[in-house]
């Protein structure tokens, strides 16, 4: 294991232990204790000990009392130390057939249904081994079990897969290789990136789902390896060469023909649909803005209607017998009354009307030729009976697309229960009864929209659109207690309610009497109740943050960001966990590490590959992109940021800032970004078109989390996601966000999930408090003029055990929680579900409310936290300064990876900041004059002294001038 993966209470010593240590001799019981707990941790003997953490030599020491200074061992008292270390754990020699045995056990029980980095997997082989006392193996041993065990598995798969394979099915993938039009093979051309929502885009999906739905596969063995795994060889198949595939032997390249093709048909019916709705959201979105805009024109709004109303109605008392002509026109004047009228009759009635004419009209002048390939191609499914009248009337338009008549016929019958009333009165024509067919199409179509969107219709061969029963865990009736047990949730419901209960009822007695002496929170009963908090008092000022600042200034101006993310590499080795996606590895690791770096920083910047090249003559552009398509993945750098992060919470001194950290605060920032995708959106708030990033933050600004996702998309769920996916060692119990990153759908599964969700709501004033119970209006008099309805507490009860199945199917990954959350919206207001977890969030909220008015610190402790997260928004701007500051690519893979990018360049940067400021400290003997204002202001996220601009010149036999890990760590 890496020796920066241990962390200090790993090696606290048992009276046992230090009773078995101390059999030493007083000089060498350090190294001895160094040894043994370094085996009990890893399983693995450590040759050079001065290569431990400083921090964790002292520890040991400190717990025998004696001084932190490991005398030399020779290779006989070496030998000896662990022979008895094996004899005090009860461990034997590994042999060669237990190298066969672990193969065995890594190819037939490990392999089949996990897909693994090889660290994980050499993880799960040390934990094997020391179940059955074997010492491990060692490291180029290892390194070669688990390429055997892994070669093995892979070529019985692809056998496997081959072999449910037809003659004439293993004929057709292989003919995908053959040309088929605009210079592209059948392959290239369903590989061909289709990213724009348009007409166009859809027809072209269409075409490579038409050349995908020829083939017939048998999938039972496809379900039965993990989608990771199956994702990441077809990841792996797109970025070979064609001369690659040559070189294959016949049962690989079918097996990832197959795999392929499989998600590629997924890929593109998920793109296909999204597009879909996008379309239909437009055509609608933008007849509203033509019709408002033709309205504004045509209006000539007629002011002083009042005085005209006034003088009128003074001439009708006065002369009541008068007629219209003599006695009111010459006050008002014909033109003004017709004015008027015309005003009036282009509200209203006038407004719908027009925009029907030009909805329909749009979608049957141009996007009406999208349908029939889509009904042709995609099939939609329901399990709801209520929906059946959709795909029905999909059916019906199916039948008559290509008809040339206004109407059905009169002998169809035309499924109507699934349109409201409102659109009814649109499509039957007022003098025949008649149904208008292409009116009927329009609204049939966005009906189908709105039920995919909550996933109450599915899509048939989709994975984002899948049926939403896959969605669960289809053990969960049989494993119901383990379930419950993963998630700390009492098996009753019973229990569970009345817990809350108990705190709901306590919660809100609490702050009924302390709210008439709080000086700082009002509960008013104007405008039908209102909760008025005064603002926070700023807090005093630090007294040493700017020296630290001045001194890290003078020692470390001008640090190059390139010398950051490499010196982070250099201590960390990142870079050598790097997966390829090529068959064959020619480079150095040096090579590769340097050419990922300057990769990572060219992304990460947004200067681009071609710059990066500038001060590194000896690397050209073609070969960073060689890099870029064969290491950069998603994984990988997923996998690079976890050991940063990591490896930051350790080298962090707790004395300047604090224990390990329990809270983040989330929130999203704008990056402007290439429009012609599904991700790029208009933002209201922002202004401008762009891509949402969603950052998960600590306090002392250690990102945890990163998403790319559109803006209008659940902030909700990218909170959820981001607490769940961290990959980092860091266990998250609160969580910050603002105003958009809460609901009360959040608030249930936030707290189902274990953490707390507190949010800074930027619309407290218009908060209720939900009752408890039905006399809890007269019980809380202070609260009268903010509490609302009482809560269904039998619907929660009843849907207890639902709400536990949807949260085990996040927490296990069967789901996203975008995918849980988009069936709780408000397209799914009559799902029973929702309406209990509305109720359960309801409760939740309340408690939150009550507790953020009593207590000011909570509100200033969530105010910090976000502080943190807005800061760290502010540098991510300065760091991606390239093609100011535009994402420039419409693929949302390329996207991603500049995101990643971004963010392990500032994760690299918060590091190094983390070890100059700490070395600042002890070498200025600052750490004792650090007042709780200092602490509460010190952050790593400067970059006064940073420069991201100029050459990049990247030599990684040089370190960072003036950096002493001995005295920052």
């Amino acid at each position: 294991m890496s020796i920066i993966d241990l962390t200090m209470n790993e090696f606290d010593l048992t009276q046992e232990e230090i009773g078995f240590i101390r059999t030493r001799h007083t000089s060498k019981q350090l190294a001895f204790a160094l040894l043994f707990k370094y085996y009990q941790k890893s399983h693995q003997f450590i040759n050079d000990l001065t290569k431990l953490p400083t921090y964790l030599i002292n520890q040991v020491a400190s717990q025998l009392n004696i001084p932190p200074v490991i005398c030399g061992v020779s290779s006989r008292t070496y030998d000896n130390y662990i022979s008895l270390i094996r004899k005090y754990f009860k461990i034997s020699f590994s042999k060669k057939t237990h190298y066969k045995e672990l193969e065995v056990w890594i190819k037939n029980e490990l392999l089949p249904t996990h897909h693994l980095a090889e660290e994980e997997i050499k993880n799960q082989a040390i934990g094997y081994l020391k179940e059955r006392g074997i010492e491990s193996f060692k490291e180029k041993t290892m390194a070669r079990v688990i390429l055997d065990a892994t070669n093995a598995f892979e070529n019985e798969l692809f056998e496997k897969l081959k072999s449910t394979l037809s003659t004439e099915d293993e004929a057709q993938l292989n003919g995908l290789l053959l040309p088929y039009k605009e210079g592209l093979s059948y392959l290239g051309w369903i590989n061909k990136e289709i990213n724009n929502p348009s007409l166009d885009s859809i027809l072209g999906l269409m075409e490579q789902l038409s050349i995908l739905n020829r083939f017939n596969f048998d999938l039972v063995t496809l379900q039965a390896i993990p989608r990771k795994r199956i994702v990441h060889y077809s990841e792996a198949f797109t970025r070979l060469n064609p001369s690659d595939l040559k070189q294959m032997a016949d049962n690989k390249r079918c097996a990832h023909l197959f795999m392929y093709c499989q998600t590629k048909k997924e890929e593109v019916i998920d793109k296909t649909i999204d597009m879909f709705n996008r379309i239909i959201r437009n055509v609608i979105h933008k007849s509203e803005k033509r019709v408002v805009r033709k309205l504004i024109n045509d209006i000539k709004k007629v002011y002083g209607k009042d005085t005209i109303l006034f003088h009128i109605a003074e001439v009708c008392l006065e002369q009541p017998d008068g007629t219209i002509r003599d006695k009111i026109f010459p006050i008002v004047g014909q033109d003004k009354l017709k004015n008027i009228i015309d005003e009036y009759k282009k509200k209203g009635p006038k407004y719908q009307s027009l925009l029907h004419q030009k909805i329909r009209s749009s979608y049957a002048g141009y996007y009406r030729r999208m349908v029939q390939p889509l009904l042709e191609n995609v099939i939609f499914r329901s399990n709801n009976l209520e929906h059946q009248p959709i795909l029905d009337a999909l059916t019906l338009i199916k039948k008559y697309f290509d008809s040339n008549k206004v109407y059905f016929p009169d002998n169809e019958d035309v499924p109507m229960d699934c349109l409201p009333d409102k659109w009814r009165k649109r499509i039957v024509d007022p003098t025949t009864g008649k149904i208008k067919r292409i009116c009927y199409e329009v609204y049939v179509l966005k009906k189908l929209a709105d039920r995919i969107r909550c996933r109450e219709i599915w899509i048939d061969g989709s994975f984002k659109h899948r049926n939403p029963d896959e969605d669960l865990p289809n053990n969960f009736e049989e494993n119901k207690e383990a379930y419950f047990d993963d998630l700390s949730l009492p098996l009753d419901g019973d229990v569970f309610i009345e817990q809350l209960k108990q705190r709901l009822s306590s919660a809100l007695a609490a702050l009924n009497d302390t709210i008439p002496h709080n000086t700082k929170v009002k509960i008013s009963s104007q405008n039908g109740g209102r909760i008025i908090v005064t603002p926070l008092t700023p807090q005093a000022e630090s007294n040493n943050i700017g020296i630290i600042k001045k001194y890290l200034q003078e020692k470390w101006e001008g640090t190059n960001l390139i010398d950051m993310i490499k010196e982070v590499d250099l201590e960390n080795q990142f870079t050598h966990d790097f997966i390829s996606y090529g068959q064959k590895i020619y480079l150095k690791p040096h090579e590769i590490s340097e050419r990922i770096l300057l990769t990572i920083y060219g992304m990460g910047t947004n200067v681009g590959l071609k710059h990066m090249c500038a001060g590194n003559a000896h690397i050209s552009e073609h070969q960073l992109r060689h890099i870029k398509n064969y290491f950069l993945s998603t994984d990988n750098l997923k996998n690079a940021l976890s050991k940063v992060a990591n490896a930051l919470f350790k080298i962090r001194l707790e004395e300047i800032w604090g224990g390990m950290p329990i809270a983040v605060a989330s929130d999203s920032t704008q990056f402007s970004a290439y429009f012609q995708n599904l991700i790029s959106e208009y933002h209201n708030r922002y202004g401008g078109r762009g891509v949402m990033i969603y950052w998960h933050v600590e306090k002392n600004a250690c990102c945890i989390h990163s998403q790319l996702k559109s803006v209008s998309s659940s902030e909700v769920s990218a909170m959820i996601e981001g607490v769940l996916r961290h990959c980092t060692e860091m266990s998250v119990q609160k969580n910050y966000v603002d105003t958009h990153g809460q609901s009360e759908v959040g608030f249930a599964f936030s707290h189902l999930l274990g953490f707390s969700l507190m949010p800074r709501l930027a619309n407290l004033n218009k908060q209720k408090l939900a009752q408890c119970e039905l006399g809890d209006y007269q019980k809380y008099k202070n609260l009268q003029a903010v509490l609302t309805d009482t809560i269904n507490w039998q619907l929660i009860k009843e849907q207890y055990s639902q709400f536990v199945k949807y949260t085990a199917a996040m927490k296990a990954g069967h789901a996203d929680p975008e995918s849980i959350l988009r069936r709780f919206n408000q397209n799914n207001l009559k799902h029973p579900t929702y309406i209990a977890l509305s109720q359960l969030g309801k409760v939740l909220k309340t408690i939150f409310i009550c507790n953020y008015l009593m207590h000011e610190s909570i509100r200033q402790e969530i105010q910090e936290g976000l502080n943190v997260v807005e800061l760290w928004n502010g540098v991510s701007k300065f760091i991606f300064y390239g093609r100011a500051g535009e994402i420039s690519s419409n693929h949302e893979k390329a996207q991603t990876l500049s995101v990643l990018s971004l963010h392990l360049l500032q994760l690299s940067m918060v590091y190094i900041n983390t070890l100059m400021i700490q070395q600042i400290i002890e070498e200025y003997g600052l750490k004792h004059k650090l007042t709780k204002e200092d602490k509460r202001a010190l952050t790593p996220l400067i970059y006064e002294h940073v420069n991201p601009y100029g050459l990049f010149p990247l030599d990684l036999s040089t370190r960072l001038p003036n950096l002493h890990y001995g005295v920052a760590v």
